[in-house]
């Protein structure tokens, strides 16, 4: 007869390699986020700056300091928002950066957003004052 052979089990890992593994499979995720957001950047920031250089009333765009490789993105809508990006982007992840690109994206989707509502609103003021009559708008001292 022959001996019945248990199937050895693996050894758990301990807590160091267990946290090592962990560590490992965060740098591979910020390494891949990193990656990706630096195949994007420079065209979304080139696009930015467009946006920002053709709203000056809302926005605006400038070296940091002379010579610098640096951009200050600055906008008014809603609220005063200012966010420093670079030309270059730097060897090693930062989250700050990835955060000031996309702040300066979000003004520039609420500078949007606050256009389609003053269109919006314009147009239905327009649709009101043409249903009225010339006596109506005369009473409510409205010029056309």
């Amino acid at each position: 007869m022959e001996a019945v052979t248990k199937p050895t089990k693996k050894p758990r890992p301990t807590a160091a390699e267990r946290r090592a593994l962990r560590e490992r499979e965060e740098q591979a995720r910020t390494a891949e986020v990193w990656t990706q957001f630096g195949a994007t950047y420079h065209e979304r920031m080139m696009a930015a700056m467009w946006r920002f250089m053709t709203t000056p009333s809302y926005f605006s765009v400038a070296r940091k300091d002379e010579g610098s490789k640096v951009y200050v993105f600055l906008s008014n809508v809603g609220f005063e928002s200012e966010n420093e990006l670079p030309v270059h982007l730097p060897q090693h992840y930062d989250w700050e950066l990835i955060s000031a690109l996309e702040q300066v994206e979000r003004d520039l989707e609420r500078y949007d957003e606050q256009q389609r509502e003053q269109e919006r609103l314009a147009k239905v003021r327009r649709d009101a004052l043409a249903k009225l009559s010339s006596e109506e708008l005369s009473v409510l001292g409205i010029k056309r």
